[in-house]
């Protein structure tokens, strides 16, 4: 059985592709209507339906993704493409450091470039407050974004004793100039 965020991004998916954004099996990707910005309360439903796509085991509701946006030691932005959200990062701000706690891009929009523009804001958020270190776990087996991951400096530092979802977790980190 589909979950009900997989139903809500198939629906989405459906809807971009009627007003001609998305190509059924391809997608000539304009780089010029991706924008980056601070994530708002209008970003708030879309931001919930990709948490609950990319990171079911959080078990983050509406209200729950609501206050995280008000609380101040922890950042999200949305990309847009074309005025709809296509994906998030959310990052907590923390004496000394910065932990990415999450990232999701919708598949269609995934190794264009966007993941990598998210992490971006991260990294020169992290710069801009003097922070020495970036951090964040990822799964083992999410080969596309150990590699964009590792493209970006970071390392591993090493593992989660406890699985999630069945899923060795590594924590990777940056340090920062």
């Amino acid at each position: 059985m589909k979950s009900l965020a997989f139903y809500f991004i198939s629906k989405k998916e459906k809807l971009l592709t009627r007003k001609g954004l998305i190509e059924p099996f391809g997608m000539d990707f304009i780089a010029s209507k991706l924008e980056i910005r601070k994530a708002t309360r209008r970003e708030l439903y879309s931001i919930t339906v990709l948490t609950r796509k990319f990171f079911p085991y959080t078990g983050f509701n509406m209200q729950m993704i609501e206050k995280r946006l008000k609380n101040r030691k922890i950042h999200y932005y949305a990309a847009l493409y074309d005025k709809f959200t296509i994906g998030f990062i959310d990052f907590k701000e923390n004496e000394k450091s910065i932990k990415i706690l999450g990232l999701a891009v919708l598949p269609e929009f995934q190794r264009r470039g966007v993941g990598k523009k998210l992490l971006e804001i991260a990294l020169k958020f992290a710069k801009e407050k003097k922070k020495e270190i970036i951090y964040l776990l990822l799964s083992k087996e999410n080969f596309p974004a150990a590699k964009l991951y590792e493209k970006e400096g970071f390392v591993i530092k090493g593992k989660l004793e406890k699985r999630i979802w069945d899923q060795e977790i590594l924590l990777l980190q940056r340090k920062l100039e």
